[in-house]
Protein backbone atom coordinates (compact mmCIF):
# COMPACT_ATOMS: atom_id res chain seq x y z
CA UNK A 1 0.00 0.00 0.00
CA UNK A 2 1.58 3.31 -1.13
CA UNK A 3 1.13 6.81 0.33
CA UNK A 4 -1.70 7.70 -2.06
CA UNK A 5 -3.57 4.55 -1.11
CA UNK A 6 -2.99 5.31 2.57
CA UNK A 7 -4.40 8.82 2.11
CA UNK A 8 -7.42 7.33 0.34
CA UNK A 9 -7.86 4.91 3.26
CA UNK A 10 -7.94 7.77 5.76
CA UNK A 11 -10.43 9.69 3.65
CA UNK A 12 -12.64 6.66 3.15
CA UNK A 13 -12.87 5.86 6.88
CA UNK A 14 -12.67 9.40 8.32
CA UNK A 15 -16.19 9.23 9.74
CA UNK A 16 -16.09 5.58 10.79
CA UNK A 17 -16.55 4.91 14.50
CA UNK A 18 -14.80 1.57 14.09
CA UNK A 19 -13.12 -0.29 11.22
CA UNK A 20 -13.35 -4.07 10.99
CA UNK A 21 -11.02 -6.41 9.16
CA UNK A 22 -13.84 -7.02 6.69
CA UNK A 23 -14.11 -3.27 6.08
CA UNK A 24 -10.41 -3.20 5.25
CA UNK A 25 -10.76 -6.22 3.00
CA UNK A 26 -13.61 -4.55 1.11
CA UNK A 27 -11.65 -1.31 0.73
CA UNK A 28 -8.64 -3.18 -0.65
CA UNK A 29 -10.91 -5.36 -2.79
CA UNK A 30 -8.96 -8.45 -1.76
CA UNK A 31 -10.21 -11.96 -1.12
CA UNK A 32 -6.93 -13.25 0.28
CA UNK A 33 -5.16 -12.75 3.60
CA UNK A 34 -4.88 -9.05 4.52
CA UNK A 35 -2.72 -9.41 7.64
CA UNK A 36 0.25 -7.85 5.84
CA UNK A 37 -1.80 -4.78 4.91
CA UNK A 38 -3.17 -4.44 8.44
CA UNK A 39 0.35 -4.72 9.87
CA UNK A 40 1.51 -2.01 7.45
CA UNK A 41 -1.36 0.32 8.40
CA UNK A 42 -0.60 -0.14 12.10
CA UNK A 43 3.15 0.33 11.60
CA UNK A 44 2.54 3.54 9.65
CA UNK A 45 0.31 4.86 12.42
CA UNK A 46 -2.79 4.89 10.24
CA UNK A 47 -4.87 2.60 12.47
CA UNK A 48 -4.72 1.28 16.01
CA UNK A 49 -6.20 -1.91 17.40
CA UNK A 50 -9.01 -1.32 19.90
CA UNK A 51 -10.25 -4.90 20.08
CA UNK A 52 -9.51 -8.19 18.35
CA UNK A 53 -10.22 -7.61 14.64
CA UNK A 54 -11.48 -4.06 15.26
CA UNK A 55 -9.55 -0.85 14.56
CA UNK A 56 -9.86 2.93 14.59
CA UNK A 57 -7.99 5.64 12.73
CA UNK A 58 -4.96 6.72 14.74
CA UNK A 59 -5.95 10.20 15.84
CA UNK A 60 -5.07 9.79 19.52
CA UNK A 61 -1.72 9.64 21.29
CA UNK A 62 -0.18 6.69 23.08
CA UNK A 63 -0.04 7.12 26.86
CA UNK A 64 3.70 7.16 27.54
CA UNK A 65 4.63 9.18 30.64
CA UNK A 66 8.37 9.37 31.26
CA UNK A 67 9.74 7.53 34.33
CA UNK A 68 10.93 9.96 36.98
CA UNK A 69 13.99 9.71 39.23
CA UNK A 70 12.16 7.74 41.93
CA UNK A 71 10.91 5.12 39.45
CA UNK A 72 14.40 4.81 37.95
CA UNK A 73 15.93 4.34 41.41
CA UNK A 74 13.43 1.61 42.30
CA UNK A 75 14.13 -0.15 39.02
CA UNK A 76 17.89 -0.01 39.68
CA UNK A 77 17.30 -1.69 43.05
CA UNK A 78 15.00 -4.38 41.68
CA UNK A 79 17.06 -5.50 38.69
CA UNK A 80 20.08 -6.95 40.53
CA UNK A 81 18.16 -8.13 43.61
CA UNK A 82 15.15 -9.70 41.87
CA UNK A 83 16.32 -10.30 38.27
CA UNK A 84 13.80 -13.07 37.51
CA UNK A 85 10.78 -11.50 39.23
CA UNK A 86 8.02 -9.73 37.31
CA UNK A 87 7.03 -6.31 38.55
CA UNK A 88 5.21 -3.18 37.41
CA UNK A 89 5.32 0.40 38.65
CA UNK A 90 3.47 3.67 38.10
CA UNK A 91 2.82 7.03 39.74
CA UNK A 92 -0.53 8.61 40.60
CA UNK A 93 1.01 11.90 39.43
CA UNK A 94 0.30 10.62 35.91
CA UNK A 95 -3.41 11.06 36.64
CA UNK A 96 -3.18 14.72 37.66
CA UNK A 97 -3.52 16.18 34.11
CA UNK A 98 -6.86 14.36 33.79
CA UNK A 99 -8.30 15.93 36.96
CA UNK A 100 -9.98 19.23 37.82
CA UNK A 101 -8.95 19.16 41.49
CA UNK A 102 -5.42 17.83 41.58
CA UNK A 103 -4.08 16.37 44.86
CA UNK A 104 -1.16 18.19 46.46
CA UNK A 105 0.84 14.98 46.71
CA UNK A 106 1.17 11.75 44.80
CA UNK A 107 2.37 8.22 45.47
CA UNK A 108 3.76 5.24 43.60
CA UNK A 109 2.33 1.78 43.10
CA UNK A 110 4.85 -1.04 42.83
CA UNK A 111 3.40 -4.45 42.08
CA UNK A 112 5.56 -7.54 42.33
CA UNK A 113 5.03 -11.30 42.44
CA UNK A 114 3.12 -12.35 45.56
CA UNK A 115 6.01 -14.20 47.22
CA UNK A 116 8.30 -11.20 46.87
CA UNK A 117 6.06 -8.45 48.25
CA UNK A 118 7.70 -8.43 51.69
CA UNK A 119 11.31 -8.83 50.47
CA UNK A 120 10.78 -5.97 48.00
CA UNK A 121 9.21 -3.86 50.75
CA UNK A 122 12.25 -4.36 53.00
CA UNK A 123 14.62 -3.68 50.12
CA UNK A 124 13.00 -0.30 49.60
CA UNK A 125 13.01 0.49 53.33
CA UNK A 126 16.68 -0.45 53.59
CA UNK A 127 17.39 2.08 50.84
CA UNK A 128 15.55 4.96 52.53
CA UNK A 129 12.43 4.71 50.37
CA UNK A 130 9.17 5.35 52.19
CA UNK A 131 7.31 2.09 51.48
CA UNK A 132 4.05 0.52 52.67
CA UNK A 133 2.43 -2.88 52.05
CA UNK A 134 -1.10 -2.72 50.61
CA UNK A 135 -2.65 -0.31 53.15
CA UNK A 136 -6.37 0.15 53.83
CA UNK A 137 -8.22 3.46 53.39
CA UNK A 138 -7.68 4.70 56.96
CA UNK A 139 -3.96 4.01 56.85
CA UNK A 140 -3.68 5.63 53.43
CA UNK A 141 -5.52 8.70 54.68
CA UNK A 142 -3.49 9.05 57.89
CA UNK A 143 0.00 8.19 56.74
CA UNK A 144 0.47 7.78 53.00
CA UNK A 145 -1.24 10.86 51.59
CA UNK A 146 0.96 13.15 53.70
CA UNK A 147 4.18 11.22 53.14
CA UNK A 148 6.94 12.29 50.79
CA UNK A 149 6.76 10.22 47.60
CA UNK A 150 5.59 7.01 49.30
CA UNK A 151 5.55 3.66 47.52
CA UNK A 152 2.72 1.16 48.00
CA UNK A 153 3.92 -2.40 47.44
CA UNK A 154 1.28 -4.96 46.50
CA UNK A 155 0.91 -8.29 44.65
CA UNK A 156 1.06 -8.19 40.87
CA UNK A 157 -2.02 -9.47 39.06
CA UNK A 158 -1.09 -11.85 36.26
CA UNK A 159 -1.11 -10.50 32.71
CA UNK A 160 -1.44 -6.92 33.86
CA UNK A 161 -1.33 -4.51 30.89
CA UNK A 162 2.11 -2.93 30.88
CA UNK A 163 4.63 -1.18 28.67
CA UNK A 164 8.41 -1.01 28.80
CA UNK A 165 10.30 2.27 28.53
CA UNK A 166 14.00 2.77 29.23
CA UNK A 167 14.09 -0.86 30.38
CA UNK A 168 11.45 -0.20 33.06
CA UNK A 169 8.15 -2.11 33.15
CA UNK A 170 5.38 0.39 33.87
CA UNK A 171 1.60 0.17 34.01
CA UNK A 172 -0.30 0.76 30.77
CA UNK A 173 -3.23 3.17 30.76
CA UNK A 174 -5.69 0.25 30.65
CA UNK A 175 -4.29 -1.17 33.89
CA UNK A 176 -4.29 2.19 35.64
CA UNK A 177 -7.93 2.87 34.79
CA UNK A 178 -9.07 -0.55 35.96
CA UNK A 179 -7.05 -0.37 39.18
CA UNK A 180 -8.35 3.01 40.29
CA UNK A 181 -11.89 1.82 39.57
CA UNK A 182 -11.47 -1.48 41.44
CA UNK A 183 -9.56 -0.18 44.47
CA UNK A 184 -11.36 2.88 45.86
CA UNK A 185 -9.80 2.38 49.31
CA UNK A 186 -6.30 3.04 47.98
CA UNK A 187 -7.33 5.49 45.27
CA UNK A 188 -10.09 7.27 47.18
CA UNK A 189 -8.78 10.71 46.11
CA UNK A 190 -9.56 9.70 42.53
CA UNK A 191 -13.20 8.67 42.97
CA UNK A 192 -16.55 10.37 42.32
CA UNK A 193 -16.48 13.26 39.86
CA UNK A 194 -12.72 13.00 39.50
CA UNK A 195 -13.00 9.36 38.44
CA UNK A 196 -15.33 10.46 35.64
CA UNK A 197 -12.93 13.25 34.70
CA UNK A 198 -10.01 10.83 34.60
CA UNK A 199 -11.84 8.29 32.47
CA UNK A 200 -13.32 10.82 30.05
CA UNK A 201 -10.04 12.69 29.54
CA UNK A 202 -8.06 9.47 29.16
CA UNK A 203 -10.49 8.09 26.57
CA UNK A 204 -10.64 11.44 24.77
CA UNK A 205 -6.89 12.05 24.57
CA UNK A 206 -5.29 8.61 24.38
CA UNK A 207 -5.59 5.36 22.52
CA UNK A 208 -7.34 2.77 24.72
CA UNK A 209 -7.33 -0.91 23.81
CA UNK A 210 -10.77 -2.12 24.87
CA UNK A 211 -9.79 -5.79 24.81
CA UNK A 212 -6.88 -5.20 27.20
CA UNK A 213 -9.04 -3.02 29.43
CA UNK A 214 -11.95 -5.46 29.72
CA UNK A 215 -9.87 -8.64 29.87
CA UNK A 216 -7.83 -7.22 32.73
CA UNK A 217 -11.00 -6.10 34.51
CA UNK A 218 -12.44 -9.61 34.21
CA UNK A 219 -9.33 -11.01 35.91
CA UNK A 220 -9.92 -8.60 38.77
CA UNK A 221 -13.71 -8.79 39.07
CA UNK A 222 -16.38 -11.27 38.00
CA UNK A 223 -19.18 -8.76 37.49
CA UNK A 224 -20.17 -6.37 34.71
CA UNK A 225 -20.13 -3.15 36.70
CA UNK A 226 -17.27 -1.49 34.85
CA UNK A 227 -18.99 -1.89 31.49
CA UNK A 228 -22.10 -0.33 33.01
CA UNK A 229 -19.96 2.48 34.43
CA UNK A 230 -18.36 3.17 31.05
CA UNK A 231 -21.69 3.21 29.23
CA UNK A 232 -23.16 5.60 31.78
CA UNK A 233 -20.23 7.97 32.26
CA UNK A 234 -17.96 8.01 29.21
CA UNK A 235 -18.89 10.35 26.38
CA UNK A 236 -19.20 8.97 22.84
CA UNK A 237 -17.93 5.51 23.71
CA UNK A 238 -18.57 2.92 20.94
CA UNK A 239 -21.03 0.59 22.65
CA UNK A 240 -20.23 -2.39 20.42
CA UNK A 241 -16.64 -2.38 21.70
CA UNK A 242 -17.85 -3.18 25.20
CA UNK A 243 -19.52 -6.46 24.27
Amino acid sequence: MDKNRTASFREHFKNAEIITAEDIRAFLNKDKDIRKEIHYLKKQGVITSVKRGIYQLSEKKEFQPVPDARIKKINRLLKPNFPEVSHCIWSTEWLHPFMNLQPFRFFYILETEKDTVEPVFYLLKDNQINAFIQPDKDFTDKYIINSNKPVIVKPLISRSPSRTQEGIVMAAIEKILVDIYCEPDIFYAFQGKELRNIFNNAFRQYHINYSRLLNYYKRRKKDNSMVEYLLKNIENIPKNLLK
